[in-house]
């Protein structure tokens, strides 16, 4: 049972955040080994959210109320219990960061498709054996990382992520650079990619940090 002071001490904390107009919160353990396992209300109440930190809890759901923070860029959920997200996911005009890695997800909405502000996606380490075909409507993606998954395809629509500069499917980084190269640490004979992809892997690691730091130089 939840120490009750402590989800006192949470509620006045969140109150006071609304008050206050906080753009940027961070929600970790109640006290000593007590973790979030839900979200209070009052949290979706804080309009003027841009960043919401929700890492190392144990969120088994996300509540749709969380469309209502149209303010919100950037939402840390790594390391929870989700097992799935809510459709409202979607509804996130203005999102740019989102952190789902370290999670039980076996699948992603399609709604994820209409955060067309998104630069960057992390759904590594969960239990996705695909990705929605919607994520080639998010244009604006720089960062893809969906490695540590039970992935067996990559849907073709990821080749209309024209500005994307990263995406790994392993451990490692990996660089798409150019439209050019992508480097896996999963055999590809048991990945199947886009014929785009496909024509242009590069498997050495060496190779991708030559061609990582060559991109960094001046």
């Amino acid at each position: 049972m939840a120490n009750i002071s402590a989800n006192k001490k949470l509620h006045e904390y969140l109150r006071i955040a609304k008050e206050n107009r906080f753009k940027k919160l961070t929600l970790g353990r109640i006290k000593g080994d007590e973790y979030l396992t839900d979200l209070p209300k009052l949290l979706f109440e804080i309009g003027s959210l841009e960043e919401l930190d929700l890492r190392n809890n144990h969120l088994s759901f996300l509540r749709a109320d969380i469309q209502k923070l149209k303010n919100l860029r950037k939402l840390i959920l790594s390391r929870n219990r989700l097992k799935k997200l809510p459709v409202a996911i979607g509804k996130l005009p203005n999102l740019a960061f989102l952190d789902l890695r370290g999670n039980e997800l076996s699948s992603l909405p399609p709604q994820v498709g209409n955060l067309i502000k998104l630069r960057y996606l992390n759904v590594s380490e969960n239990q996705l054996s695909s990705i929605p075909t919607e994520i080639g409507k998010l244009t604006n993606l720089k960062v893809l990382f969906c490695g540590k998954n039970r992935l067996l395809q990559i849907p073709d629509e990821i080749k209309n992520l024209e500005n994307l500069e990263v995406l790994s499917f392993g451990g490692d980084f990996a660089i798409y650079e150019g439209r050019e190269a992508v480097t896996l640490d999963t055999d590809p004979d048991f990945l199947q990619l886009p014929q785009e992809l496909d024509n242009n892997i590069v498997t050495t690691q060496r190779t991708v940090r030559q061609n990582w730091a060559s991109k960094e130089r001046p």
